[in-house]
């Protein structure tokens, strides 16, 4: 899967400015909200990327050799260590099976699957609310859930078994960082060029016409046909 390899790098590349903490989730679990939850402003201990605080939700993907196993890395602050609005980004980097990935628009539908098991998962007490166009995940925190000792382990767990329900998952790479020194704003733009690369993927193997002129998409579309080539 060498059409996110450039983003993978920029991501590895700004990860040596923090620590990462690699977390034990094997024997953790947390309770599921529902679809529905709802934490008021009184019930919030903080958020993450609340106020004027950046916030990025990203995914990648890559072959499975490259991913050999499931992990889950914090750099920065834990959630029992905040105390108030933070910087937050959350990495997912996936190992795909790529023999059941598919070509074409089969590709296309299954990476949109993956990204769309982040809509799957309600941890109590953990609020996201997403902007997939800005690529933004904000997060509201329970002072309850804080209370009763959540943490980025458990939900780092809930977002591993959400991917693997996809069959084309063999192994994910979660990163939560909290790290008030990490570029926020160098990750963003990586976010932006992989969700590009995801959207030239439908806009190369579609059905519908496109006008290429006048789309936003056309470079990227042209770096991605050459990939396009190159991986089948």
């Amino acid at each position: 899967m060498e059409l996110y390899q450039s983003c993978i790098d920029q991501i590895d590349a700004l990860l040596k400015s923090v620590r990462l903490k690699e977390l034990e989730v094997p024997d953790v679990s947390w309770k599921e909200a529902g679809r529905n939850q709802i934490i008021f402003q009184e019930d919030t201990a903080y958020e993450l990327g609340g106020g004027n605080h950046p916030s990025v939700g990203l995914i990648v993907y890559a072959d499975a050799s490259d991913i050999p196993d499931d992990q889950v890395f914090l750099a920065g602050k834990d959630l029992n260590e905040l105390h108030s609005d933070c910087s937050y980004a959350r990495i997912a980097m996936i190992g795909l099976k790529e023999e059941q990935c598919g070509e074409g628009q089969t590709l296309y539908q299954n990476l949109r699957k993956i990204d769309y098991s982040r809509y799957r998962i309600n941890p109590e007490g953990f609020m996201m609310q997403i902007s997939a166009r800005k690529q933004r995940e904000q997060v509201r925190i329970s002072t309850h859930a804080l209370r009763e000792g959540l943490s980025f382990a458990p939900i780092g767990k809930m977002f591993l078994n959400a991917y693997h329900q996809v069959p084309c998952v063999a192994s994910v790479r979660m990163i939560f960082i909290t790290d008030p020194s990490f570029c926020y704003a160098s990750l963003q733009k990586t976010a932006a060029q992989a969700d590009g690369i995801t959207r030239a993927l439908d806009h190369l193997t579609g059905t519908m016409p496109t006008d290429c002129s006048s789309c936003g998409l056309q470079k990227i579309c042209t770096e991605v046909q050459e990939m396009i080539r190159r991986d089948f």
